[in-house]
């Protein structure tokens, strides 16, 4: 994996490590750590944050998604990244790509959101519908 810029809260070459631990919860710690980064639009943590989109864990895809969630709306590169997962074979990762997308206005996640259904309380999406129920631009039903 590329090795992330180090923040002042990180050790870069501990974080590495960690992305290559084979507990999941650690590895999904590891991702987390690189927020503030990715926030900030550092090009290798973007990387490395893309390559865990690839992982052998749904969570740690899961969690990818939300930390590239995280890099300014205008970003591309985190977007196009987002729109790769929306093909992953676990729901939970396509609605994490698919929910961002849609509060950056890229329609490309859109027909995850909408193939969900209604999204009641008893929905393990229910709090995380709450941004695109409120968001400015409606989920248009399938045409």
């Amino acid at each position: 994996m590329p090795r992330c810029s180090i923040g002042d809260d990180m050790r870069g070459g501990e974080v590495i490590e960690e992305l290559r631990h084979h507990d999941r919860d650690v590895r999904r710690w590891a991702i987390a750590g690189l927020q503030r980064l990715v926030a900030q639009e550092d090009p290798e943590a973007l990387a490395t944050v893309m390559m865990c989109t690839r992982d052998a864990d749904a969570l740690v895809r899961e969690r990818a998604c939300g930390v590239l969630s995280m890099a300014p709306k205008a970003s591309s590169v985190s977007s196009d990244a987002l729109a790769a997962c929306l093909n992953d074979e676990d729901e939970a990762v396509r609605v994490a790509a698919a929910i961002p997308l849609f509060l950056r206005d890229d329609l490309r996640g859109d027909q995850v959101l909408r193939d969900l259904g209604p999204v009641g309380e008893d929905s393990p999406y229910f709090a995380e519908f709450h941004s695109v129920w409120y968001h400015d631009r409606a989920l248009d039903p399938a045409e």
